[in-house]
């Protein structure tokens, strides 16, 4: 299907709505359904929010200001700064988690306004892991280029024909610094900076966004600073790693990226490529009774988390702490039986299912950002030193009885400075 066969598809589509409200977040594809529509309807039947937090850049929310300003769009900026809380953990399923909580806030204005709430997703993006797209499904947001099967490339070229034909249209596409919205380098949230399982904070998002930018006024327009702790591993496009070989040139990236927060930076030989840090979740472990496969703990836990992922078990899925509270009542149960039955492969298939519902209840916790399985560990390791100043300390002790009573007195002294 050729590009004009694809827009005149997407005009149908857009029709069909009667009224849009464009979840605009300043990227290429949203700026491009915004403008369509309004090229299509003008004002009256068209409109755009945006979401504001710390993970998304402050120049691409400037400009979706801008945007509409200069097109005469209503316009509405919706603080999404508390939903950091809801990724901080940063799961694999981080961007469904982000995007349901949005964009069911997004939904709901547009639910009051009567109109149909549309994202940017195009075909390309099904390319890649992309759990956000399946809380779009689930809350009926329309991604109208997607079904117009118009992909990346398209849209900009679609983008600077729209350019071409209204000069209005075209000063409002055109950025600060001269470039012409359609040639801006791809752009993702600033958390996709951070790899999977590591805590997401306001100062990694702002030390990422401040390299980034540092490095975009050195020339590099399409950068990715991946944060490893206080390492900074920068990945630019192939054809931009020659820059590197310059002596000068990485001392001046080395001392600008420390600035930001980092203490050292590193460039990623291979350059950059779409999706880098997801390649850990799309090519995460596989688990096959067959191969002969050892688990450790770690594995079990992540085995957990997947049956509580959006692709995962629907039971799991469904269950709270409240519907397991009596499989754990009857799981102690049955450990209590094997234990009387002196039965070792029954007791050891009990403690099995009983570690299974620990598990399960931390992983809920978890999702709702109210601890880990790790605090877990954590806390109940401290207690046992805590608690047993005669094994981890230098109290000595002559009996049994005078361990137990050592033990009640820490443990009541405990819920006196609770």
């Amino acid at each position: 299907m050729i590009l004009d066969d694809k827009l005149k598809k997407l005009k149908e589509i857009l029709e069909s709505y009667g009224q849009i409200l464009v979840a605009l977040s300043g990227g290429v594809d949203s700026v491009f359904l915004l403008v369509f529509a309004h090229k299509l309807w003008g004002d009256d039947r068209v409109a755009a929010l945006t979401a504001d937090g710390p993970h998304f850049a402050d120049d691409e929310l400037t400009y979706a200001k801008q945007l509409c300003e200069a097109l005469g769009i209503s316009h509405k900026r919706i603080n999404a700064d508390d939903v950091l809380s809801t990724i901080r953990q940063n799961p694999p399923d981080r961007c469904y988690l982000c995007k349901k909580e949005i964009f069911s806030r997004l939904k709901e204005r547009a639910d009051m306004r009567g109109c149909v709430l549309a994202d940017g997703t195009n075909l390309d993006d099904l390319d890649d892991y992309r759990p956000g797209y399946q809380a779009l499904q689930e809350l009926g947001v329309a991604s109208p280029l997607k079904d117009a099967a118009l992909t990346k490339m398209e849209i900009r070229q679609a983008l600077k024909i729209l350019a071409d034909e209204d000069e209005l249209i075209a000063a409002a596409l055109t950025l600060k610094n001269g470039t012409p919205i359609w040639e801006k380098p791809a752009f993702a949230c600033l958390a996709s900076r951070i790899p999977y399982g590591e805590l997401i904070t306001t100062e990694k998002l702002k030390a990422i966004y401040e390299a980034e930018v540092f490095l975009q006024n050195l020339g590099i327009a399409q950068v990715r600073v991946r944060h490893h702790g206080d390492v900074a591993r920068i990945e630019v496009l192939p054809e931009d790693r020659n820059k590197f070989c310059d002596i000068g040139f990485m001392d001046q990236v080395n001392e600008g990226v420390k600035k930001c927060g980092f203490s050292f930076a590193a460039l990623d030989l291979g350059g950059y490529q779409m999706g880098n840090l997801n390649k850990l979740t799309t090519d995460r472990q596989t688990y096959n009774l067959d191969d002969g496969q050892h688990y450790d703990f770690e594995a079990f836990t992540d085995i957990i988390a997947r049956l509580r992922a959006p692709d995962g078990c629907p039971w799991d899925i469904k269950q709270t702490h409240e519907s397991l509270k009596e499989c754990l009542i009857e799981e102690s149960g049955e450990v209590i039986s094997a234990i009387d039955q002196k039965d070792d492969e029954n007791l050891c298939e009990e403690l099995g299912d009983l570690l299974l519902q620990v598990v399960m209840h931390a992983q809920i916790a978890a999702e709702e950002n109210r601890f880990t399985i790790e605090d877990v560990i954590q806390g109940v390791s401290e207690k046992m030193i805590r608690r047993h100043p005669y094994v981890f300390g230098d109290v000595k002790i002559s009996s049994l009885e005078e361990g137990l009573d050592l033990w009640n007195a820490i443990k009541e002294k405990e819920k006196a400075g609770k």
